[in-house]
């Protein structure tokens, strides 16, 4: 092979190669944004069950509540009822 034909190749190469690179960084930086997503959407969806958590406990309070209140009533018209 001639010395000319082996710097062809050789540049060739050295192309080849900066493009790789330059492809690498591009999926780099993706990779680093797509994480980036996934905090935050982990954040979101720990908020998420937060909220849910705390409507599920003023449900449970509002039902005893209620259920309270209903005995109540109940025991106020069987005590009105029985004078």
């Amino acid at each position: 092979m001639k010395e000319t034909e082996i710097l062809k190749e050789l540049e060739a190469l050295q192309n080849e190669n900066k493009s790789l690179v330059k492809t690498l960084e591009k999926y780099n930086e993706e990779m680093i944004e797509l994480r980036k997503c996934n905090q935050d959407l982990l954040n979101t969806i720990i908020e998420a069950q937060k909220v849910i958590k705390n409507v599920l406990e003023a449900k449970k309070g509002i039902i005893e509540f209620l259920i309270l209140f209903g005995i109540g009533y109940l025991i106020g018209r069987f005590i009105g009822s029985t004078i």
